[in-house]
């Protein structure tokens, strides 16, 4: 691999010539990234970026992993166990996850598929705010779906204004060898750090400590 001058050159490296290590230092070296790879007209993959073949041949050996999204179904939340095995079914959730599907909830379709034709983006910090950032929020990470644009669908809930209720972290998660992250704060003061801060800034760093 040649990366002397202002052109890359990939040769064929095959067997006991081909330094993998040396090959990926000269690339990193290079600074030269996807476009440089364009601009030098390669036509085939690097060597570096192919996978050996003893690598791969293990791959297969290896039985498929099956991922289930959490579902939770809240068809009889209104009795008692069933209500305490969905709470703990979605704390359980939106700490390994950061997301659950719901089912059995009792919204019509329509409204559903309103709520998706109405929402492109939508920001969500409290959850990370009352766990003191042990739940997940799609505020720090990507959800896309395969097919259409990407959605993020949330229920927003007014705070209480009077008398001044104060939110924060939940007192239980809160020790001495999990000290709060976040401070209190009203919906009030939430309200005027959106106005103040800048667009670009999220509105988590006025409310951590």
């Amino acid at each position: 691999m040649d990366f002397s001058g202002t052109k890359l050159s990939y040769p064929e490296s095959t067997g006991d010539q081909f330094d993998r290590a040396k090959e990926v230092q000269a690339f990193d070296d290079s600074k030269a990234g996807v476009k440089g790879l364009i601009d030098a007209g390669v036509v085939k993959v690097p060597t570096i970026f192919i996978r050996p073949q003893d690598e791969l041949s293990e791959d297969l050996k290896s039985p498929p992993v099956e991922m289930q999204v959490p579902i939770i179904d809240l068809g009889n939340i209104g009795e008692r166990y069933s209500r305490e095995r969905v709470v703990n079914e979605v704390r359980c959730a939106s700490e390994e996850w950061g997301f659950f599907q719901v089912v059995n909830h009792g919204i019509p379709l329509n409204v559903l598929e309103e709520m998706i034709d109405g929402i492109r983006m939508f920001h969500e910090d409290d959850p990370e705010i009352i766990s003191n950032d042990k739940f997940k929020s799609v505020h720090h990470r990507v959800l896309a779906n395969r097919v259409g644009p990407r959605i993020s669908v949330a229920n927003f809930f007014t705070g209480v204004f009077v008398p001044p209720k104060v939110y924060g972290p939940i007192k239980e998660l809160i020790s001495e060898e999990n000290p709060p992250i976040y401070r209190d704060f009203t919906v009030s003061d939430y309200l005027e750090s959106v106005f103040l801060r800048p667009l670009d800034k999220p509105g988590l760093d006025y409310l951590k400590k």
